[in-house]
C-alpha cells in the first residue's frame, strides 16, 4: 500500500466510511472500518507535499428533497449552519489553504499589544506561526517556527496528529512513524514562543493520538511518555520545568472485549477536565470526568486516576470532536461524513460546574446546528472564553471565531 493511500484511509478511519486496512501498533494491520480513536490525520506525502485530502466534496450529493450543496443558500460565514441564541460570531477568516491544517493559538504580544497568534501545524511535521488573528498568512518557508519531527525520524513516514495545544506559551505537536504499514513509534516535540531559542524537546510518545495543554503540563494520550511506558493512558510533563519527568496521570480501562485507545480531551476555564477514550469495536468516544482533586494528587506524582470509574459526560455514541469553551465544553455531534471530515450536524455546549468534588454536567445548548452535510467540520480550538470552529464548504475553509453572547 502506497502511503498516500494509507493518508486517505487514516482520515476514512476517523469517520470509519472505508473497510481497507491500516498500520496497528503491533506490527500487523487493523480494520479501518472502525474509527481511530484519535486525531492522527496528516502525513508527510512523496517527499513533503502536503495533502488536500481534508477538503469537503464538491457539494453534489442531493439534500433536501433533491436540491444539491451546490444550489442551497450559503452564509459567506456560516454556510449552512444555524446558530444557537446564546452565541455570537465574533469575527471569522478565510483560512488561506485548500487543505485541512490543524490550528493552535498561542496568547503573546502583538503590535497592538496583548493578542491571539496563531499556528499550523503541517503534515510536513512542521509548525508555521500564521500571524496575529485575523491577520493569518499562508506557511511556508519563512514562517516556520520549529519542526516537530526528530532528525532520526525523517528517514520514516510520518503521520502528524490533528492537536496543536499552548499552554503558559508553549506548544506541543505529536506524530507517529511508520514503516513497512505498521506504527513503529511516536513522539510529542514541546517548544517555547517565548523562548525560541532554547530549540525543540522531544519525549517518546508511542501510539500517541492526542494531547491538551491543561494548566502547567502537557496531557498526552499514548501507550507511554519518555521513559515511562507499558499503561496506555494519558501522561503528563510539567511545563515549569526545563527536563520533567513524564508520569501517568490516567489510566484507561482495561476492556477484553474491545479495544481502548486514546481519545478526545478538553479543560473549561474553571480546570475541569474532560478526558476521553475510544472504543473501536462499539465505534464510540467515551467522555470521562475525572474528579478534579484525584487529578491534581495524580499530576503531583500520585495514583493515576481509573477514567473507567469517573462518570461520563454524554452516553451519546456520535461525538467526533471536543473542545473547551469557556466554563464548559464544545461537542460535536454528528453521524455524517462529506467526504472525509464530519458534517456539522449538532456542535452543543455542555456547562460544567464543580460540586462535592465533582464537575456536574448541566443542560447542553445548541451553539451551531445544521440539517444537511454541506457544511462540514474541520476543526475545533479552544480560545478560552472563545471558540474557533473551522467551517468547510463550497465558499471554502473558514475559521469562525464563537463567543456566549
Amino acid at each position: 500500500m502506497r502511503l498516500k493511500s494509507v493518508f486517505v484511509l487514516l482520515f476514512a478511519a476517523l469517520c470509519g466510511c472505508m473497510p481497507e486496512r491500516l498500520p496497528s501498533d503491533d506490527g500487523g494491520t487493523v480494520d479501518s472500518g472502525v474509527p481511530d480513536g484519535g486525531l492522527d490525520g496528516g502525513v508527510l506525502l512523496d517527499g513533503g507535499a502536503q495533502s488536500d485530502g481534508g477538503a469537503p466534496s464538491d457539494g453534489g450529493e442531493q439534500v433536501d428533497g433533491g436540491l444539491s450543496c451546490d444550489l442551497k443558500p450559503h452564509d459567506s460565514v456560516l454556510g449552512t449552519a444555524r446558530l444557537g441564541a446564546g452565541f455570537r460570531v465574533v469575527d471569522s477568516k478565510v483560512l488561506p489553504v485548500t487543505y485541512h491544517l490543524p490550528l493552535g493559538v498561542n496568547d503573546e504580544v502583538l503590535d497592538g499589544g496583548p493578542g491571539l497568534a496563531v499556528y499550523g501545524y503541517m503534515a510536513t511535521g512542521r509548525v508555521h506561526r500564521l500571524g496575529g488573528w485575523p491577520s493569518l498568512e499562508v506557511p511556508d518557508d519563512t514562517n516556520v517556527a520549529f519542526d516537530a519531527v526528530k532528525p532520526v525520524d525523517r528517514s520514516l513516514q510520518v503521520l502528524t496528529t490533528w492537536a496543536l495545544p499552548s499552554t503558559h506559551g508553549q506548544l506541543l505537536a505529536g506524530y507517529r512513524t511508520v514503516q513497512a504499514q505498521a506504527f513503529v513509534g511516536g513522539a510529542v516535540a514541546r517548544f517555547d514562543t517565548q523562548h525560541p531559542d532554547g530549540g525543540v524537546q522531544w519525549f517518546d510518545a508511542p501510539g500517541i493520538e492526542s494531547a491538551l495543554g491543561l494548566g502547567s503540563y502537557f496531557l498526552v494520550g499514548a501507550n507511554g511518555l519518555g521513559s515511562v511506558t507499558g499503561t496506555r493512558g494519558v501522561y503528563a510533563i510539567d511545563t515549569a520545568q526545563a527536563n520533567p519527568t513524564p508520569s501517568l496521570a490516567a489510566a484507561y480501562p482495561i476492556n477484553l472485549s474491545d479495544t481502548v485507545r486514546p481519545g478526545l480531551m478538553a479543560v473549561t476555564t474553571q480546570g475541569l477536565v474532560v478526558l476521553g477514550y475510544y472504543l473501536d469495536l462499539a465505534n464510540r468516544h467515551s467522555l470521562r470526568l475525572p474528579p478534579p482533586a484525584p487529578l491534581a494528587v495524580a499530576l503531583s506524582g500520585g495514583a493515576p486516576v481509573a477514567l473507567g470509574d469517573a462518570p461520563e459526560l454524554s452516553a451519546a455514541n456520535d461525538i467526533v470532536n471536543i473542545a473547551g469553551f469557556g466554563a464548559g465544553v464544545a461537542v460535536l455531534h454528528t453521524s455524517s461524513f462529506s467526504g472525509i471530515l464530519p458534517a456539522l450536524g449538532q456542535l452543543q455546549y455542555y456547562p460544567l460546574t464543580p460540586q462535592g468534588g465533582q464537575a456536574v454536567v448541566g443542560t447542553p445548548t445548541s451553539v451551531l446546528s445544521a440539517d444537511d452535510a454541506c457544511t462540514v467540520v474541520s476543526q475545533l480550538v479552544s480560545a478560552r472564553t472563545e471558540l474557533l470552529v473551522g467551517l468547510w464548504d463550497r465558499n471554502g475553509q473558514r475559521i469562525v471565531r464563537l463567543a456566549p453572547r
